[in-house]
């Protein structure tokens, strides 16, 4: 099977949506439950610079980063990432972090999330 990978000169309208993406079958493979070549997931990437503003730990390193991004004068929550660390990378950031914690949300206008320790500067 043959796969393509278009590039675009805009983004679609799934990632304008801030959708994650779509999944798609080739049409002509059978339907079949788990995992194999006929299931392709397409995701959006988004890019930007953003402040790493807590985290979520696990038990050696962190198990997702909460983010945060300068508008004005103002620091604004954006999200939280939590994918693509390797367990090495993982305890070198939680290493890294936890020299920085502090009790309160360094956001302009504090949200309430679970598991959250904050981090006190810019990283």
């Amino acid at each position: 099977m043959r796969r393509t990978i278009r590039s675009y000169d805009r983004p679609p309208k799934l990632c304008v949506m801030q959708m994650e993406g779509i999944v798609s079958k080739n049409v002509a493979a059978p339907n079949r439950s788990g995992h194999n070549e006929s299931w392709l997931k397409i995701k959006c990437v988004q890019r930007g610079k953003f402040r790493i503003v807590g985290f979520v730990k696990d038990p050696a390193g962190v198990a997702a980063l909460h983010l945060g991004q300068r508008e004005a004068d103002e620091l604004r929550y954006t999200g939280k990432a939590g994918t693509g660390f390797t367990r090495k990378s993982s305890i070198e950031i939680r290493r890294k972090l936890d020299a920085i914690t502090t009790a309160k949300s360094p956001l302009t206008k504090p949200v309430r999330t679970l598991k959250a320790t904050w981090s006190s500067r810019n990283m």
